[in-house]
């Protein structure tokens, strides 16, 4: 190893992401502190996946077809053992046994990978790196022109998903990483990081100044006449804007990323979210005072907690501690078998943390005709537009509901 620091203790390291997402300025500062070094993108992985499922798909086949496995060449070893000899021949064959290196394949068929070389490299460490969806969707549409614009919003959507969905299987070994934060604070990433690895702290230097000089030339040649937190003002024509936010907005949202121009310092984006007793194949309404009725899906199935609760998650454009505000919602719950059920409120984020966790109780009774619910010290909301977004990934669907507002007057002054 390169490195004059202390040894690490993890090995080799698989940067994670969207492409252009800065998954490639990360590789460079890890390769310059670690002195591991770097494959690049090796896109090796996810063909040994995909290997792997269709051995497994053929082995349970073919043994549906045949009377006497014993007969047969094949079943002399399971798929389990074929897949262990495919990694071991691909481990041999590019000479990556070694665990001294570090791979920044990006895209969700590498992020799917992330549970198979957990196990194949038992000390691997994971690094996600994630990037505002209109940063990511314009420097993707610059460097890869001829694909379709709503193909570069999928991919960004569903490489957030696909992380959420599979980290929990790497739970001690995985740092993320908001490229924002590359920019902005690289010495607070680097000293976090260089503890996690294991090397000593002025490893972290070595990161810092790879970081710098990458972000400064990005900076230089960045286009400011954009805003990469505004969609309205993107040089993407009406259609497109109109494309990104079906796509993105749910998981901008979700992920808090801002995408209306909100943190130039109109406010604040904060996330209130709803928990109640959930059941199979949910059919919910949500109806604002005026009665214009959204539906949030047709057999939606909301994704539980891990207190086996229904979330559904309103996230605040605008957040303000300006005293106490009244906001009503008829939600229709048709499979409710009983009068009332306990409904919970929780500010469970903001971008800032002003007013985490401000409000955690058990607030009003929710009916299968109606809800309301007060928001203690937070939200002026602006207007009462209420726009759904369903995601679907792997086997859950997201729900969250947009509510956007500069005023909150008579229209939402206090429950109906």
């Amino acid at each position: 190893m390169n490195s004059t620091t202390a040894a690490n203790n993890y090995g080799p390291i698989f940067v994670l992401g969207a492409a252009r997402s800065g998954t490639t300025i990360v590789s460079s500062a890890l390769e310059k502190m670690t002195g591991f070094r770097s494959l690049g993108e090796g896109h090796i992985w996810p063909l040994v996946l995909a290997l792997s499922r269709l051995s497994r798909r053929y082995y349970a086949g073919l043994a549906a077809k045949i009377d006497d496995s014993h007969q047969c060449l094949l079943f002399e070893h399971n798929s389990e053992e074929l897949t262990a000899g495919i990694i071991q021949a691909v481990l041999d064959l590019y000479g990556i046994a070694r665990t001294d290196f570090i791979d920044k394949t990006p895209g969700v068929e590498m992020i799917a990978c992330t549970d198979m070389l957990s196990h194949v490299y038992k000390n691997a460490f994971f690094i996600f790196v994630k990037r505002g969806p209109i940063a990511t969707v314009r420097s993707k549409l610059k460097k890869f022109p001829d694909v379709e614009f709503s193909d570069h919003c999928l991919d960004w959507v569903n490489c957030l998903n696909a992380w959420d969905d599979i980290k929990q299987h790497v739970s001690n070994r995985y740092y993320e990483i908001n490229h924002a934060d590359l920019v902005e604070r690289p010495e607070t990433i680097a000293t976090e990081l260089a503890e996690q690895l294991g090397y000593e702290p002025h490893a972290a230097s070595q990161f810092v100044r790879e970081i710098t000089v990458n972000t400064q030339v990005e900076r230089t040649s960045a286009d400011h006449s954009v805003n990469d937190n505004d969609v309205a003002n993107t040089e993407w024509d009406e259609k497109q804007k109109l494309v990104f936010l079906r796509i993105c907005e749910g998981a901008a949202a979700k992920f808090g990323f801002d995408i209306f121009g909100n943190s130039s310092g109109a406010g604040k984006i904060g996330k209130i979210a709803l928990f109640f007793p959930m059941r199979e194949s949910e059919e919910a309404y949500v109806v604002n005072r005026n009665a214009f009725c959204y539906p949030v899906s047709h057999g939606f199935q909301l994704c539980p907690n891990s207190s086996g609760e229904g979330v559904l998650a309103l996230h605040f454009k605008d957040v303000c501690l300006k005293g106490r505000r009244h906001v009503s919602l008829t939600v229709r719950r048709e499979f409710l078998h009983g009068p009332d059920v306990m409904l919970r409120i929780a500010i469970v984020e903001t971008t800032d943390g002003s007013i985490r966790n401000v409000v955690e109780e058990l607030i009003d009774t929710i009916t299968p005709k109606k809800i309301a619910f007060a928001i203690d010290r937070a939200a002026e909301i602006v207007d009462i537009e209420i726009g759904v977004h369903i995601l679907g990934h792997s086997n859950n669907h997201y729900a969250t509901i947009i509510i956007n507002s500069p005023t909150i007057s008579e229209s939402v002054s206090s429950p109906a």
